[in-house]
């Protein structure tokens, strides 16, 4: 048979809708994008129905309606399942699912399933006989224990923190969860037929591994995970028993326990302290997204960020720094007084305005936002209080190369039409400074 013919051929489709969320439902309007001659879907967050007449904008959950401004359901929960019956997710929506209004889907039990269902497939990957002795049955059994030790972990680890929240403190708090976590995973070894000794060691290296692993200042959820596994395994084996049991458990003490409720607080938000690396990251999806809409047309023809993480990534950034060591330097001299601003500040070094050039991408080094924007003259405004400032940026083809590219406007061709960012953040005035 010959298909000398054939001929295959693929060619994307125009994006017709792409939505962004805030944790608890809230649309991100600037990474929110429509197609203009199409009907907007309204199946949106969590797939829920937005009802917008008389300008309600609830979300129908099949039981009951949700407010995704404040983070709350209109009615009571039927299940009854937590102290607040409006939380919306129980109040942590990074953790937790409501797929029909009325009972709580709890992520730690579904990753704790996951957990149990990769180490126990790996055992079989690594070991001599491989898949030929495979018993569903005890893979069923890896997956339950998994998902018990998920929201067992998680439950501890919320324990301690709600201590801590209130002002208590148990002894040395990180002997006291592993001894906790020892305990719990002893037992769960035990009611699943296996050594409570096994269990014990393997929860307790596991919580100490997490413990260590924050004093040391590192909070990817990849070291947590393998830093929880690899101690739970080896403290398995050193009670005789076995080592991928081991880094089920351990692993799921580390990554549900000590990673979670280090990087995240009662209401599923991001702590302040989170890794550098999480941080970065973030920033890198924002500029990728941002790239991904200019060079395809789809999305907004302006983005404003305001207040944000994505404007306040550029608070310490070389230009803005100037600028505002420029002013205060103003002020304390007497020829600016505190109420009055900047506008478009063109820098003394690195890039000045519209110059970016390789001093520029020296100089932003690995911020993503930065090497996104380039060039840009920051403007403050002074209310005598407090300073707000201002980049405005657009995206062209004559901006990446340096200007000796041509540009045009999206309503000529939307690809690579030129499209404005406006970050905006705020900060106190620093009375020290000017003094």
């Amino acid at each position: 048979m010959y298909f000398d013919d054939l001929s295959v051929q693929h060619q994307a489709g125009a994006l017709l809708q792409e939505n962004a969320y805030y944790p608890y439902g809230l649309p991100i309007e600037p990474l929110s994008s429509y197609a203009a001659i199409k009907t907007a879907n309204k199946a949106l967050y969590q797939s829920k129905l937005l009802e917008e007449e008389m300008g309600l904008n609830w979300y129908y959950f099949d039981a009951r309606y949700y407010d995704a401004q404040i983070g709350r359901f209109a009615s009571m929960d039927p299940a009854m399942q937590f102290a607040n019956d409006y939380n919306g997710m129980g109040g942590n929506p990074v953790m937790t699912v409501d797929p029909d209004g009325r009972v709580v889907w709890f992520a730690p039990i579904l990753i704790g399933a996951a957990i149990g269902a990769l180490t126990h497939t790996a055992s079989h990957v690594i070991k001599n006989d491989g898949f030929s002795n495979w018993n569903w049955g005890n893979f069923g059994m890896s997956v339950l224990q998994g998902a018990v030790s998920g929201a067992a972990s998680f439950g501890i680890g919320a324990g301690f923190q709600s201590l801590a929240n209130a002002g208590h403190s148990i002894g040395t708090s990180w002997l006291a969860q592993a001894g906790a976590h020892a305990l719990s995973s002893g037992t769960q070894s035990a009611a699943f037929g296996g050594s409570f000794l096994q269990g014990a060691a393997s929860g307790a290296f596991g919580s100490l591994s997490g413990s260590g692993l924050k004093g040391l200042g590192v909070t990817g959820s990849g070291a947590a995970f393998l830093g929880g596994g690899l101690s739970g395994g080896f403290g398995s084996v050193l009670a005789g028993g076995d080592f991928f049991q081991g880094f089920a458990q351990g692993a799921s003490v580390g990554l549900l326990n000590h990673w979670m409720h280090d990087n995240f607080d009662g209401g599923g938000r991001r702590k302040a302290e989170s890794s550098d690396f999480d941080k970065w990251f973030n920033k890198l999806k924002a500029a990728a997204t941002l790239t991904k809409n200019w060079l395809t047309g789809t999305g907004g023809d302006e983005y404003v960020f305001q207040n944000d993480a994505v404007a306040n990534s550029f608070k310490n950034s070389r230009v803005v720094g100037q600028a505002r060591d420029y002013w205060y330097n103003e002020v304390k001299a007497g020829r600016k007084s505190v109420s009055q601003g900047l506008t478009n500040f063109r820098g003394r070094k690195a890039w000045t305005g519209g110059n970016f050039g390789f001093k520029g991408l020296v100089a932003a080094g690995l911020d993503p936002m930065e090497q996104f924007v380039g060039s840009f003259s920051p403007s403050i405004n002074s209310d005598g209080r407090s300073l707000t400032f201002t980049i405005k940026n657009t995206t062209s083809f004559r901006s990446l190369a340096y200007g000796i590219a041509p540009d045009w406007l999206r309503s000529t061709f939307r690809p690579g039409g030129n499209v404005t960012q406006i970050f905006i953040f705020k900060e106190p005035i620093n009375l020290n400074r000017i003094r």
